[in-house]
């Protein structure tokens, strides 16, 4: 659920920044703590 958020919000931002590698990390940003606070979550339980 978190993941499709932060794309939804990535996305508007996207058109008002020029440079699409700004938005490329933002992204892979996102992604990578979505995928570690899974893997935390499995870990714990």
């Amino acid at each position: 659920m978190k993941l499709g958020i932060a794309v939804v919000a990535i996305e508007p931002a996207a058109t008002n920044y020029p440079s699409s590698l700004t938005v490329q990390v933002l992204l892979q940003l996102s992604v990578g703590m979505a995928v570690s606070g899974i893997m935390l979550r499995k870990l714990e339980f």
